[in-house]
């Protein structure tokens, strides 16, 4: 639902695709307030921990999921009509609608995939914290831009790849260990990660 009205803010009544972002998230992050009273809650049921801590064939649950949908998105993109629509209106909706795409349709599509992922990824980090908390999770938003555009996705669209992004978030992570280690401050994580977002850009 989140990623449809999304959609349709970014497609079909043209805002920014930013602002409706952001607008959502404040939103959300309003409902969310309002559902717990600003508490957390830490009665969550039994499976919830298996997200976290099970495995599945001897491989944990969150990284076999994780290849799974990389695996599956990565053929849709690459292989798929569909994926050559959404490179396509990346690029350039235009062209794209010149060539026969429906770009609000691609454009809608898309956000409803994201919301999706992004429920999955919640639950996940449900299972690992244990707890909802008003602030886990907090920052993950500019994380998730800095490993794509270190994996060389087009802020602007039209160019990425899931296996590089995959790779952008991996040395994101070795960075934010790096930091920890070394004994820096833990606001050296934002510098490094504000001077990649501007190098990309």
């Amino acid at each position: 639902v989140v990623g449809l009205l999304n959609g349709w803010l970014v497609a079909r009544r043209n805002v920014s695709p930013f602002l409706a972002t952001l607008a959502m998230m404040i939103i959300l992050q309003g409902m969310r307030f309002a559902y717990t009273g600003g508490a957390p809650i830490s009665t969550l049921p039994p499976g919830m921990s298996f997200l976290a801590s099970g495995r599945l064939l001897g491989v944990p649950v969150n990284l076999f999921t994780l290849a799974v949908l990389a695996t599956a998105f990565g053929i849709v993109l690459h292989r798929s009509r569909f994926g050559r629509e959404v490179f396509m209106v990346g690029s350039n909706p235009k062209a794209a609608f010149l060539n026969g795409v429906a770009p609000d349709r691609v454009v809608i599509l898309c956000y409803v995939i994201c919301s999706v992922c992004a429920g999955i990824g919640g639950l996940f980090l449900l299972g690992y914290v244990g707890t909802v908390s008003n602030w886990v999770g907090q920052g993950y938003e500019l994380d998730s831009i800095v490993a794509a555009v270190m994996g060389g996705v087009a802020l602007s669209g039209g160019r990425g790849n899931i296996f590089a992004a995959l790779l952008g978030v991996a040395v994101l992570v070795v960075i934010n260990n790096l930091v920890l280690l070394l004994g820096f401050p833990i606001e050296m994580q934002l510098i490094i990660k504000g001077v990649i977002i501007i190098g990309a850009a």
